[in-house]
């Protein structure tokens, strides 16, 4: 591993060096033999780095970006809470706006003084909400001698009793 971090031919695929011979003296064969090593070692790491980077990207997607005035969550993984235990505090907090971005995955937010962590923390999307709207309010009811009456639409279900 040393000397092919080095670039050095590995110690078998040295030519063999004969008595007599300085260490530093060479043939213009033993040269090109070793250029030759240092090109296939070049092309076996640049290989496997290009399999490495698909067989990452193939488990990673990218992540989200923002532009200022997006809206974010806030994580609070890494926040500490006064809450009774971890597993009942939230997490995510209020989203809050980007003001600033710094790089592709750092963002500055307009948090408030209150709230002392560093402005580019870990963020996710902010939706409205997740959960249907509301039912409609029921209008007033109307009150007859008192007592409140109801209008019947439509009867759902009906179930004889008895013969």
């Amino acid at each position: 591993p040393f000397r092919g971090l080095l670039w050095l031919p590995a110690p078998g695929l040295c030519p063999p060096r004969t008595r007599g011979r300085r260490s530093g003296s060479g043939s213009h064969g033993e040269t090109i033999y070793i250029y030759v090593c240092v090109c296939m070692y070049i092309a076996s790491i640049t290989g496997a780095n290009a399999r490495y980077a698909h067989q990452h990207l193939r488990r990673h997607c990218p992540g989200s970006s923002y532009v200022p005035g997006d809206k974010v969550w806030v994580s609070t993984a890494d926040l500490c809470f006064r809450a009774g235990s971890k597993k009942l505090a939230p997490r995510f907090l209020w989203p809050y706006t980007v003001q600033k971005v710094i790089n592709p995955v750092s963002y500055r937010l307009r948090l408030p003084a209150s709230l002392c962590i560093h402005p580019t923390s870990q963020l996710k999307p902010y939706v409205d909400s997740l959960l249907p709207p509301l039912a409609p309010v029921p209008p007033p009811a109307r009150f007859l001698d008192g007592e409140p009456i109801y209008t019947v639409r439509c009867v759902l279900d009906a179930h004889r009793r008895g013969r």
